[in-house]
């Protein structure tokens, strides 16, 4: 499908400035424009965030390409609970992770780790431990990097 959905929108909707600084945002990563161009539903996409440039956010489309729906959720809150389906495939992929080393293959991997992420982060009330969390029992997957870095 590519972009030309996108770029199209985006021409549609917004000034040339705010229509700059989406791209910019989404080009920054890989998988966020590769999620762009493989999109099977961009018209979904769109309905939601139409010309609301607040909704045009990468963290929202990550949470759109992991499922239509979950956007609704404001995961920035950390009171907001994630379902249990989710944590458990947040908590699968860590451990894929934590076996291979591998990054995050696609926009909804990344949108899963980051729930792993966020759930580290509510149940220690900080990033303390982060890395070695990361590592599980493979020490050494992140080795070389201080846990101080992310306080």
């Amino acid at each position: 499908m590519g972009i030309d959905w996108f770029l199209s929108h985006l021409k549609t909707h917004f000034n040339q400035e705010t229509q700059r600084q989406l791209i910019s945002s989404f080009r920054q990563d890989y998988l966020v424009w590769k999620a762009l161009t493989t999109l099977e539903h961009p018209v979904d996409w769109i309905a939601f965030a139409g010309d609301d440039q607040g909704k045009w956010q990468v963290s929202t489309f990550a949470l759109f390409s992991l499922r239509t729906g979950l956007f609704i959720e404001d995961y920035q809150e950390l009171f907001t609970t994630v379902s249990e389906e989710l944590k458990h495939k947040s908590d699968e992929l860590l451990k894929a992770i934590r076996l291979t080393g591998l990054e995050p293959s696609s926009l909804s991997d990344a949108a899963l780790l980051a729930l792993a992420l966020r759930d580290y982060r509510v149940e220690h009330q900080s990033w303390d431990g982060l890395l070695n969390f990361i590592d599980g029992e493979n020490k050494g997957l992140v080795s070389g990097q201080n846990d101080n870095v992310l306080k």
